[in-house]
């Protein structure tokens, strides 16, 4: 079974898209709310119309907080004391 390690990815193996994935799903694994997760990926789309009209609050405070979660995760990744996911074969 295959685990994610970040520290030992080669440049030419891994393609823009899996950084993405990687981000998103470890921000769900964090236990960042769906929203706020989405919105720290840019996906615009993800807002219905009525969202978008009528809420215009900017989730910064709640998107800085889940950045502080993402870098407290690579630093223990660093520090060899991150859990190790399996990844999909």
């Amino acid at each position: 079974m295959k685990h994610l390690n970040l520290v030992s990815i080669k440049p030419a193996a891994a393609q823009l898209h899996d950084l993405r994935r990687t981000f998103r799903t470890n921000l769900g694994r964090l236990k960042v709310r769906p929203d706020i997760a989405e919105r720290l990926v840019n996906h615009i789309s993800a807002r219905t119309e009525m969202e978008e009209t009528y809420d215009l609050y900017t989730y910064l405070p709640e998107m800085r907080e889940a950045m502080e979660k993402w870098e407290a995760f690579l630093q223990a990744i660093v520090a060899g004391k991150a859990e190790t996911v399996p990844l999909a074969a």
